[in-house]
């Protein structure tokens, strides 16, 4: 290659470096500012405000429920005849939701009623028999022997007609119990018996939830449970639907696994939720610890778990623009708790510090920037955000 092209390449390159130089003042004339050849990064600062305790949105997780609900059956065995509602079907309290077969009741129902007849067509033969041996006796021609005799049986009869009267009403009772009616007003949840199925007395045939009564068993921890009282109107969440519920009792046992009180809240009648799905309690808690509170932007990296903030330190002196330049220090603090991208902190920083809360992988300790135009307009931070890890 000759000389001419030798010095074309050298050219091209150059013209290229200052194409590529241009582009990034271009990009970062927002931010920087170069005077005599020193360039001042612009930096975006919050303003540390002193917080005497620390307020935080708790959420704890339960599950909706009935407020009562169970399986129920007859109270004797039998065969199932007819099957008269179904899952999913809502029922009133004393409605039929189910029959056994009371053929074999039936039956004994007429034996019965056809030995009572008799023993009382045999009483009221004995009672005037009776009546007549009392005449004769009282005109001396009948003994007080047959007079005893004729009485005793009639007490007899009577008795086996009272008993024969108990087992009528015990087989009444029986026909009755064969109809399975709804103990409350509620929604059928599940049928776990067929047609023709023999069921055992006590056997679950349907699961019965209470209607229009449901209610969030949620576990909250016991520090917080003071703060509760019974008849509390609290905020539950329940798939992104937003109720007022009341509280309604707080257990009296730690569960050993969560380590929280279950508590007990009714949802309002007129709600869209099912049982089993996952209600959400929302609490604040205050906690007497001192800090500030921060962008997690704000935070980098330090030695032996701690982690780092850099403050903007007025140095005294102004730039070309009457700014004033500003020093760039790392200070240690320790986060005491997250909640979403905010941190609460408290270390080696004092009230009305500027903290540096954006780009400080361009900054080091020492380094002399310019505060941003932007920088008192930071959004403050909402303390009663959700506390996330602590």
């Amino acid at each position: 290659m000759n000389n001419k092209g030798i010095t074309m390449s050298r050219i091209s390159k150059v013209v290229i470096l200052i194409a590529l130089y241009v582009t990034v003042l271009g990009c970062q004339r927002n931010d920087t500012a170069i005077e005599d050849g020193v360039v001042y990064h612009h930096v975006l600062t919050k303003t540390l405000v002193l917080e005497d305790k620390l307020t935080l949105e708790r959420q704890f997780v339960g599950v909706v429920t009935p407020s009562q609900n169970g399986s129920i059956g007859f109270e004797l065995p039998g065969k199932v005849a007819t099957i008269l509602v179904d899952a999913g079907e809502a029922v009133e309290k004393g409605q039929p939701l189910m029959t056994l077969d009371t053929r074999l009741l039936a039956s004994e129902q007429q034996q019965l009623l056809a030995q009572q007849q008799q023993k009382q067509f045999d009483f009221e033969l004995v009672q005037t028999n009776l009546k007549r041996l009392k005449t004769l006796h009282g005109k001396g021609f009948s003994s007080l022997q047959s007079v005893d005799e004729q009485t005793a049986r009639a007490n007899s009869l009577a008795a086996q007609i009272e008993q024969l009267n108990a087992a009528i009403s015990a087989n009444k009772i029986m026909l009755e119990q064969s109809t399975l009616r709804a103990p409350y007003s509620g929604v059928v949840d599940r049928r776990l018996v067929a047609l023709g199925e023999v069921v055992a007395a006590g056997q679950g045939v349907f699961s019965l939830s209470l209607k229009q009564s449901i209610e969030a068993q949620i576990g909250v921890p016991v520090r917080m449970l003071a703060q509760l009282t019974n008849g509390d109107v609290l905020p539950v969440s329940v798939d992104g639907q937003h109720y007022q519920a009341i509280l309604i009792t707080k257990g009296s046992m730690l569960d050993r696994q969560t380590r929280t009180v279950q508590v007990r809240l009714l949802l309002p009648a007129a709600n869209t939720v099912f049982s089993g799905q996952l209600a959400y309690l929302s609490l604040k808690e205050s906690i007497d610890e001192k800090g500030y509170w921060l962008p997690m932007t704000a935070l980098t990296d330090g030695l032996r778990g701690l982690w780092n903030v850099y403050v903007a330190v007025d140095s005294g002196l102004q730039n070309n623009a009457s700014e004033p330049l500003m020093t760039i220090q790392k200070r240690d603090i320790r986060v005491l708790y997250t909640a979403g991208s905010d941190v609460f902190v408290n270390g080696a920083v004092a009230p009305g510090e500027s903290i540096v809360v954006d780009g400080l992988q361009r900054l080091v300790p020492g380094q002399t920037v310019v505060l941003s135009e932007v920088s008192n307009s930071v959004t403050q931070i909402d303390h009663t955000s959700q506390a996330g890890d602590e």
